[in-house]
């Protein structure tokens, strides 16, 4: 069986880049705003903008640290367990942008929850769950359609900056769910289109193994 969506195009694409003024003051401004702002709100108890020092905290057990050339620019971390994280086992990945020249927003832009259900009554179970809490938190899908009726597919929009999409999907004994959040800011979406490829030739710079 295949997901019919990975992270969607809009997180690609706007996890890759911003432009930025480093002065204290700016500086300064975007921690009190992220600190206080419900919009910087994101699944399992974190923050959209939070650093990888400070999700660490957030993480139980051991975790995997993902930082090469394929992952440009950004760096993903891979874990089982978050301290607010979904009762039902699965794996969980954070999308970081990290600090970039010239760059004025960073840290957790992304966020991926993923479950292969044991049984039929554990699938249905968590795609229940799952989808009434997305439609409680950010009303009717968007989008909802797929070919295959052993899959579901719902995509959810908010302020044009943040995007949800969930999968699940059954074949032959083996289910699958999938739940992804990308999230960013509004205000840094066109200068990030602008620089992301500056951003990307940086970061296989520092990333080359050679």
């Amino acid at each position: 069986m295949n997901k019919i969506i990975s992270i969607p195009l809009f997180a690609i694409c706007m996890l890759s880049v911003i432009s930025c003024d480093n002065s204290i003051n700016n500086k300064e401004l975007q921690v009190s705003t992220h600190a206080s702002d419900e919009r910087y709100s994101a699944p399992f108890g974190l923050r959209w903008g939070e650093s990888l020092d400070s999700i660490k905290g957030e993480i139980i057990g051991k975790y995997e640290i993902i930082e090469d050339q394929k992952t440009c620019p950004l760096i993903k971390i891979k874990t089982n367990n978050i301290k607010s994280g979904i009762s039902e086992p699965g794996e969980y990945e954070l999308i970081i942008l990290p600090k970039y020249e010239n760059v004025n927003f960073s840290g957790l832009t992304g966020v991926e929850y993923k479950s292969e259900p044991t049984n039929e009554t554990s699938y249905n179970y968590l795609i229940s769950e799952l989808v009434e809490n997305l439609k409680r938190k950010y009303g009717e899908p968007k989008k909802s359609e797929t070919k295959n009726k052993n899959e579901i597919y719902y995509f959810f929009e908010k302020e044009n900056e943040l995007q949800v999409s969930f999968f699940a999907g059954q074949s032959d004994g083996y289910f699958h769910i999938s739940l992804y959040y990308a999230f960013f800011p509004i205000e840094h979406q066109e200068s990030l289109k602008q620089e992301i490829d500056a951003i990307k030739g940086k970061c296989l710079k520092q990333r080359n193994p050679l």
